[in-house]
């Protein structure tokens, strides 16, 4: 069970005062009275238990400043620690997903993986080893498309990571397109280092943007590219759509990474190229970055809280009430 806590611990102070008042209250003189001839008449109008039931009245007078005072002290409850990073690193990563990263070639315990759901489980690893980090996505094939904005909030990254399929632009490799969309994410950052990371496994045949200029510009504006040539090479058979029997049907396509474009890109930018044949390959790839891009992170640590001042004035009210009720009706003095 959390503990509770105080924000004004200085109000509780008061609390020792109160003693000091109950006992001034006890002493102070009634302020008028009425003189009988003889107090038995009075003494069946008023029974025994009601005039020792009056310390009921101060008691919940007092109980009511007690519950006032604690109030003002603001108790609260503490349910939450956040992390808030002083330094950190931007980075945007820009996906491929043409058709072609449907291709199982990249072998994982044995077994061979398509390269987008290879590109995906290291991305995750990626994301959840840098909680300090503010990281975007962009996907790209005809055209790039930014999918999340730089965010620390990581499990939104995460579950817009897990939506990606291929097939959701229509199919190509605008790479240069890809780097500008993740450019103009980064170009008004307010953290010293900006990092991109393409991962991609096809050459650049969309020709919107090319790819050296968005780079040029990129290394203008202080952002780092890292790029990520995945699969191997050759023909290969990508899925070109379903027969009327509702099977998958195959054809072979020549796949070339153009490893000359992407070791350009990434050297204009004091970046760097990699090659990624395999699974394992991917994996120490993003771990050499890891290390390439580590930074000393300060953080603030904010604390949030369930406040449990409302309740305790509620209370303090409703006490306050029986005590004016009681005052005024059973235990109502004579004028």
């Amino acid at each position: 069970m959390e503990m509770i806590e105080f924000k004004n611990t200085y109000i509780l102070f008061f609390l020792i005062l109160l003693p000091l008042l109950a006992f001034f209250w006890s002493r102070k003189r009634s302020g008028g009275g009425i003189i009988f001839s003889h107090i038995s008449n009075i003494k069946a109008a008023m029974p025994p238990a009601r005039v020792r039931g009056r310390h009921l009245v101060s008691i919940l007078k007092m109980l009511a400043m007690a519950v006032f005072i604690i109030a003002l002290a603001r108790p609260r409850i503490p349910i939450k620690e956040t992390k808030i990073p002083i330094e950190t690193i931007d980075i945007v990563v820009a996906l491929d997903i043409s058709t072609s990263m449907d291709i199982a070639d990249m072998r994982l315990d044995n077994n061979y993986v398509s390269r987008i759901d290879i590109a995906k489980s290291v991305l995750n690893k990626f994301v959840e080893e840098r909680p300090s980090d503010r990281i975007g996505l962009v996907i790209f094939s005809r055209y790039a498309f930014s999918i999340s904005p730089s965010t620390i909030d990581h499990e939104y990254l995460l579950n817009r990571i897990k939506l990606i399929q291929t097939g959701m632009i229509n199919d190509g490799t605008a790479i240069g397109s890809a780097i500008g969309t993740a450019v103009n994410r980064l170009k008004n950052s307010d953290v010293r280092s900006n990092v991109i990371i393409l991962i991609t496994d096809g050459a650049n045949n969309v020709f919107t943007v090319d790819p050296l200029d968005a780079a040029d510009i990129a290394a203008q504006l202080g952002i780092k590219i890292y790029t990520i040539g995945v699969g191997s090479k050759g023909d290969k058979e990508i899925p070109f759509g379903r027969d009327m029997f509702g099977r998958t049907i195959y054809g072979k396509v020549p796949v070339e990474i153009d490893e000359k474009l992407l070791k350009e890109t990434a050297e204009k930018t004091r970046g760097v190229y990699f090659r990624a044949a395999d699974a394992d390959s991917l994996n120490k790839i993003f771990n050499e970055i890891n290390e390439l891009e580590k930074t000393s992170v300060m953080q603030k640590f904010y604390m949030q809280y369930t406040e449990l001042y409302p309740y305790l004035l509620i209370a303090g009210l409703m006490v306050m009430l029986l005590q004016i009720v009681l005052v005024d009706t059973f235990f109502r003095k004579l004028p």
